[in-house]
C-alpha cells in the first residue's frame, strides 16, 4: 500500500511504499520508518503533465494482486480516469492487456519522464509490453495520449491525495461553514479531492 509522509519538511508530500521499517519514496528513495513523521495511507494519486493540458485521477494498484487485476474489473473508465502502478527504486515490468475489455494508452516513467508508451492496445491481443527501467506506470482510455498530445519525454507530476488529507478537508470544511452549508461543502471538497 502507497503512504505519503505529512508533517515533516524534509520528505514534505512525499510517497511510497511502506515494508515492515522502510518506506520506498519516490522522491527521496529508501527511509527509515520512524515517529519524525506521520504516514497516512494514499487513496488516490493524481497525475498532472506539465507541457500539456492534461490531468488524471488514478486509482492505485500498489500490491501484486492489485497490479494482477488492473483494470480487468472495470467495463470503461471516466475520460480523466486512470490507474497508478508504483515501482519505487524501478524494476523491469511487462504489462498486457489480460482481461481489460477496452484499448488502453500504456504509459510507463521513470523519475517523472515518459520513456515509453503503448499507444490504443487492442483488446483481442496477448502481447506484452516490456519496459525495462520505469518507477511507475499509468493506463489510461485508449486515444488519451493522441486526444492530449502526449509525447516520450513529457513531464508528469503527482500529487498524493491521502487519508489524512481527507480528514483536514472534512474539517476545513465544517469549521468554515454555517451547519446549513455543511453538507454541500462537505461534499465540494471531498469531490475536489477525490
Amino acid at each position: 500500500m502507497l503512504h505519503k509522509i505529512h508533517n515533516n519538511i524534509d520528505y514534505l508530500e512525499d510517497f511510497g511504499i511502506k515494508t515492515k521499517d522502510e518506506i520506498y519514496l519516490f522522491e527521496n528513495g529508501i527511509v527509515k520508518v520512524s515517529d519524525r513523521f506521520q504516514l497516512s495511507p494514499v487513496v488516490r494519486i493524481n497525475a498532472l503533465w506539465m507541457e500539456r493540458d492534461a490531468t488524471v485521477k488514478c486509482e492505485i494498484a500498489s500490491t501484486l494482486k492489485e497490479k494482477r487485476v488492473g483494470l480487468s474489473k472495470h467495463s470503461k473508465l471516466g475520460e480523466q480516469a486512470g490507474m497508478f502502478f508504483p515501482y519505487p527504486g524501478g524494476a523491469s515490468v511487462s504489462f498486457h492487456q489480460g482481461g481489460v475489455t477496452f484499448p488502453l494508452d500504456v504509459i510507463f516513467l521513470k523519475n517523472s519522464f515518459i520513456v515509453q508508451m503503448e499507444r490504443d492496445t487492442d483488446m483481442t491481443s496477448d502481447d506484452s509490453w516490456v519496459c525495462a527501467d520505469c518507477d511507475s506506470v499509468i493506463e489510461v482510455n485508449g486515444g488519451f495520449c493522441e486526444d492530449h498530445d502526449i509525447v516520450l519525454g513529457d513531464i508528469v507530476v503527482y500529487s498524493a491525495v491521502s487519508e489524512a488529507d481527507l480528514y483536514e478537508t472534512t474539517l476545513e470544511a465544517s469549521v468554515n461553514s454555517s451547519d446549513s452549508e455543511t453538507t454541500s461543502s462537505f461534499m465540494t471538497a471531498i469531490s475536489d479531492l477525490i
